[in-house]
């Protein structure tokens, strides 16, 4: 597989290693993990049991673990994920995102 094409969702998939997909950004020490090609399931993978010790791995190996995800209200990726971290951020658009779907993200 190519590096390119290497992710997070070929990491859940079982096709690629986790230090196959952790790559190095022009920051130093900051790593990031592309989300890879997109899978027809992405809510099964992000809730599964390899997610769970991919963040357990992560959080051993890294001071901080961030995770970016879809817009809340759209998919329950973003719910799965909340259940399993420490904190959440809720991003909205000021004076642009109504209060109604911010308090229903909320």
């Amino acid at each position: 597989m190519k590096a390119a094409q290497a992710g997070l969702s070929t990491y859940l998939t079982g096709q690629s290693a986790l230090d196959d997909v952790v790559v190095t950004t022009k920051i130093p020490n900051l790593y990031a993990i592309p989300c890879g090609p997109i899978p027809p399931n992405p809510a099964e993978l992000v809730s599964s049991e390899l997610m769970r010790q991919l963040l357990e791995e992560a959080s051993q190996k890294f001071d901080y673990v961030l995770l970016d995800s879809p817009p809340v209200l759209h998919v329950s990726d973003a719910r799965i994920l909340a259940a399993e971290v420490e904190a959440v951020v809720l991003v909205a658009h000021g004076g642009s995102t109504p209060r109604e779907l911010v308090n229903h993200a909320k």
